[in-house]
């Protein structure tokens, strides 16, 4: 924040482009126009001292308050640092350190229903995703006890993936790829078997899977001329399969290829000529 002497200067510098103002040269600190260039500097030094404080006090009031919309839920949930304890500041619970390094949960959905909230958390990037453990789900649990707005009903679940098995029908140009999926010109690369793998890692978590958003990422391979879908099913881990015939909302928050039915098994690759 500025000085009172910083704010004078700066009002007799903008007077000293004022030729009309040349008049006013008294040197003494009591000529009657140095007395209102201090009293106006002192008044323009208090307001912005006040204004600082009032933006100080309202940031803290601010820091302080608790805003229980389902995104503070998965905001929230992300700041919690696996084996460190929280501390009463005197108006919340805080971490007296903030570690990212200790923060696990990098997976999170908030979902309102029948005045409860469910928390959905895992650990993980994308295409490693997991479920978190025995002990960190348990600490977790701890955490939201302390940390959650009193009277809010709120459950934590941390599950396996949801499992998908997909057989289909992948028409290809066999100018381009191999009777296998594989690019002729890279036998190593199986590109449908990618653009599958990365619109399922690529979802964000509790997000919808679309079977037609599927399609269409195949689609988009290069060499590939058509897609028939001859079996799509989702199910919850230890769950039973149901058809997809649109979309699927996992239990889990995000969904894998069941190994049982691995892709390699599941597309069948016909020529088009």
């Amino acid at each position: 924040m500025r000085t009172v002497t910083e704010i004078r200067d700066s009002i007799l510098t903008k007077k000293g482009e004022y030729s009309e103002l040349n008049t006013l040269n008294s040197s003494s600190a009591t000529a009657i126009w140095r007395l209102l260039v201090d009293v106006v500097a002192y008044a323009i030094w208090l307001s912005e001292a006040l204004y600082e404080q009032f933006t100080t006090d309202l940031s803290a009031m601010l820091d302080a308050q608790i805003v229980p919309v389902l995104r503070w839920y998965v905001e929230e949930s992300k700041k919690y640092q696996y084996g460190d304890d929280l501390v009463w500041n005197g108006e919340k619970y805080v971490y007296e350190e903030v570690d990212e390094d200790l923060c696990i949960v990098t997976q999170a959905a908030a979902i309102e229903s029948n005045g409860r909230i469910q928390l959905k958390v895992a650990k993980g990037d994308a295409g490693s995703v997991e479920k978190l453990s025995i002990d960190e789900l348990t600490s977790f649990r701890s955490f939201w006890n302390k940390y959650k707005p009193a009277g809010v009903q709120l459950s934590i679940v941390s599950l396996d993936a949801d499992l998908l098995q997909l057989e289909a029908s992948i028409y290809y140009n066999p100018l381009i790829l191999a009777s296998d999926g594989s690019l002729l010109s890279d036998p190593t690369n199986f590109p449908v078997v990618d653009a599958i793998e990365q619109y399922i890692e690529q979802l964000p978590f509790n997000s919808v899977f679309n079977l037609n958003a599927l399609i269409d990422a195949i689609q988009a391979v290069e060499g590939v001329d058509d897609v028939v879908i001859t079996t799509c099913e989702g199910k919850a881990a230890g769950g039973s399969y149901a058809a997809i015939t649109r979309e699927y909302q996992s239990t889990a928050g995000y969904m894998n290829i069941d190994p049982a039915y691995p892709l390699s098994t599941g597309l069948t690759f016909i020529a088009n000529v």
